[in-house]
């Protein structure tokens, strides 16, 4: 556990870390080519299914895949892969101790593996994320720094995309994010983090995530928001920008309709902030009754959270507003009456 002199210091300290990784950002020569399986079409086909998977939010066939493919492989870094997989999954579904234990046992398998660079780098991309949840910021950055370290010269773009992905959303969580004088600052950091996510993947649906999560960053005060009533929201022109980040998205699955469950559910909660911010707050419940849906539905756990704590503040404040123009109506018509019997009397 840190204490907070511990936090502050590594707060403090990730300007070195965004300088490491800025660094490694999509090698055009990359030196250390992939090896073995991860070349072959056999492991593409498997990996992409799991995802699809994934993104449908199908778990339990989802695990049963995995069960399966693991039995019959005998290469290290398949089952690494396959770990990697069902780890992601668990996290999807907020189990986050099984995710864990998971890839630690697949870090430990380094000096087996064809590929300890892509897979270790891949892993510890989780971690950080499983350790920025529990609130355990010194651990998640040195995850980053190793992850740095395991991708760098490696053939991999998507798990570098992922590598700053998992560092700007790390440093928008840490205190440095909550304090006045360094938020701002923060937050235009991690958003170019995003933005090299987006500029290095080759994958579409992470380009769209990582939108998402630019849209979430401008919306950010208004996410604070949603835990008072009457709290204050961002500037106009943060909800605008936000606005076509998020318009980008939702125009490209109107394409093709494969938006994966996860993107669905986070760009609903940004919208019901955004609605929130313009002040349609019926709308702005709607979107996050829509989300709370698909978490029920599917049992993504990962936002359920999220989407009941707008949900509550939403009502409360649609039944406030229903009861002032009630309460409105009512003078209004007080008044009508009183003027009518006195112009009655008269």
């Amino acid at each position: 556990m840190l204490n907070i002199q511990e936090v502050e210091a590594d707060s403090y300290a990730h300007d070195d870390v965004f300088k490491q990784v800025t660094k490694m950002i999509c090698s055009p020569m990359p030196i250390i080519p992939k090896r073995g399986c991860l070349n072959t079409a056999r492991y593409i086909l498997v990996i992409t299914e799991l995802k699809d998977l994934q993104r449908v939010g199908d778990f339990v066939a989802h695990e049963q895949m995995v069960h399966k493919q693991i039995a019959f492989a005998v290469d290290p870094d398949m089952q690494a892969s396959l770990q990697i997989e069902r780890a992601m999954a668990l996290y999807f579904q907020n189990k986050i101790k099984d995710a864990k234990i998971i890839l630690k046992i697949v870090l430990k398998q380094e000096p087996n593996l064809k590929n300890p660079g892509i897979l270790g780098g891949r892993a510890l991309n989780l971690l950080t994320a499983i350790y920025k949840r529990e609130g355990k910021y010194g651990h998640a950055m040195t995850c980053v720094e190793r992850a740095r370290t395991y991708l760098e010269d490696q053939d991999s773009p998507n798990d570098k995309a992922e590598l700053h992905h998992s560092y700007g959303a790390l440093i928008t969580s840490m205190p440095a994010a909550k304090n006045p004088k360094t938020s701002r600052a923060t937050k235009e950091e991690a958003y170019n983090t995003y933005e090299m996510a987006g500029h290095c993947t080759t994958i579409e649906r992470f380009n769209e995530y990582v939108h998402v999560k630019m849209a979430a960053l401008l919306l950010d005060s208004c996410a604070n928001a949603v835990k008072t009533v009457t709290d204050r929201f961002p500037c106009k022109e943060d909800v605008i920008k936000a606005k076509k980040h998020l318009d980008l998205v939702e125009f490209r699955e109107a394409a093709d309709h494969k938006m994966p469950l996860g993107t669905r559910i986070k760009l609903l909660i940004l919208r019901s902030d955004q609605y929130r911010c313009e002040e349609n707050v019926a709308t702005a419940l709607k979107k996050a009754q829509e989300a709370s849906d698909l978490v029920d539905q599917h049992c993504f756990k990962l936002e359920f959270d999220s989407a009941k704590k707008r949900i509550d503040i939403l009502a409360a404040m649609l039944r406030q507003e229903n009861e002032e123009w009630l309460n409105s109506e009512l003078r209004s018509s007080n008044g009508y009456i009183a003027d009518s019997e006195s112009a009655n009397s008269e």
